[in-house]
């Protein structure tokens, strides 16, 4: 399967948008606790993740295999419960893919 160029293009700008809306926010706003932000940016992450593999050939593409890195960030950053809260989004996202991917030996 190959990469889907427009959406994949809509994808990168959408998250490209959305990183450096989150930037700007937490620059002008040091002093605030923006911890909700900052697990909200996780989960765009995550998905951003997900929806780039399904767009560039699901599980036979190479970007579905950043779930790990996101996954072991999360957790050195925002600890154990909320890390494995993003384990099971991630882990979902990659079922979802799987499901996509028929012809993977894992599918």
């Amino acid at each position: 399967m190959l990469t889907k160029r427009t959406p994949a293009l809509i994808v990168g700008v959408l998250y490209l948008a959305f990183a450096v809306g989150a930037f700007v926010w937490l620059r002008r706003r040091p002093r605030e606790k923006n911890r909700q932000l900052k697990k909200v940016h996780d989960l765009v992450d995550a998905l951003a993740i997900g929806v780039g593999s399904a767009v560039s050939g699901g599980l036979d593409g190479p970007i579905w295999l950043m779930f790990y890195p996101h996954v072991a960030a999360v957790s050195a950053r925002r600890g154990l419960v909320f890390a494995s809260f993003i384990g099971c989004v991630d882990a979902t996202i990659v079922l979802l893919l799987v499901r996509l991917t028929p012809g993977h030996p894992m599918g």
